[in-house]
């Protein structure tokens, strides 16, 4: 059945490669496809900067909330039925959201700044914009207060102080072996898809770059990115582990 299955595989893989090649010795060739679709999405974001901005941040902070709210309704159900494992995860899917909150307000400000000079672009529009930006920050720190303090009612134990800069290696000494070993298994999960993810990435700008002689930095970022990860993985899993006996 196995063998049966590889055989499958790589009947696709031959088919995709060939499928490559194809679209690369065409007129349209994936490359240029994929460098027109990156084009026509970076003149929506210079043309829709504000709006874009504006309607991420609020999404992104009303959904952080609303999770967090059923996130503890969902604590407080579980901790009544005296569930051997308290079911958080709506409270820890709020925490990844307000994570994202920071990263995305930047990238948007960011891109909205690129049109400052635009006549469109009003100085309401930038003090909006601004303040959207400066919520959205300050409202990502209370709410991970919160988040911690609420999940410190029924765990008291954990660490707190979300403002601290050791906060994460304290926050991770304070968790059970049990959750420990959760959270280890949750860091390799998530470096092998980000490894896959940013080798993929590698490949899609490589591409674009050799069809259209597109800018390389991109793809060597991403290589630097993919270099880096692999290089901290192998310290931590072999070299660290030695220096720690």
């Amino acid at each position: 059945m196995k063998s049966k299955f590889k055989s499958i595989l790589i009947l696709i893989g031959i088919g995709l490669i060939g499928g490559i090649f194809g679209f690369m010795s065409s007129r349209n060739s994936l490359g240029l496809l994929i460098y027109d679709f990156i084009v026509d999405l970076d003149k929506a974001l210079y043309r829709n900067g504000f709006n874009v901005l504006v309607i991420s941040m609020l999404s992104l902070i009303t959904v952080s909330w609303v999770l967090y709210f059923l996130g503890k309704v969902q604590v407080k159900r579980s901790l009544e039925n005296e569930d051997e494992v308290v079911k958080d995860f709506l409270l820890a899917i709020s925490m990844g959201v307000t994570a994202c909150i920071v990263i995305f307000g930047i990238i948007f400000f960011a891109n909205f700044m690129r049109s400052f000079s635009e006549d469109y672009i009003t100085s309401k529009d930038v003090v909006i914009a601004l303040a959207v930006f400066i919520i959205g920050v300050l409202q990502t720190l209370a709410l991970n207060q919160l988040i911690i303090g609420f999940i410190k009612t029924y765990n008291p134990e954990k660490y707190e102080n979300t403002l601290d800069i050791k906060f994460g290696k304290k926050y991770m000494d304070s968790l059970d072996e049990r959750e420990q070993l959760e959270a280890y298994r949750a860091g390799f999960k998530t470096y092998k898809a980000l490894t896959y993810i940013i080798f993929l990435f590698v490949l899609i700008t490589g591409l674009v770059c050799m069809e259209t002689n597109a800018n390389a930095i991109p793809m060597f970022l991403f290589g630097i990115l993919f270099a880096i990860g692999m290089i901290i993985y192998i310290y931590n899993a072999i070299v660290g582990e030695k220096y720690k006996k």
